[in-house]
């Protein structure tokens, strides 16, 4: 299990958020949050949203969030 950080979560929900504001595809938000923000359908949002400069720091949030699974 991942360490939940209420900064971190927020901070990628709001990326998701914003691409559902950008796209209005229904099922956007709902992908973009899947396996704790660990899918290309966030990847993805964060390029489209033109937040590459942050990418690596938002993959670091995803990681703590999303922890190791066995």
């Amino acid at each position: 299990m991942g360490t939940y950080n209420p900064h971190s979560y927020a901070r990628l929900e709001a990326i998701c958020e914003e691409c559902y504001q950008l796209y209005r595809v229904p099922d956007i938000f709902s992908k973009c949050r899947s396996n704790c923000f660990k899918n290309s359908y966030r990847r993805n949002c964060t390029k489209a949203l033109l937040y590459t400069d942050e990418e690596e720091n938002l993959e670091e949030m995803v990681r703590m969030l999303f922890g190791k699974r066995r």
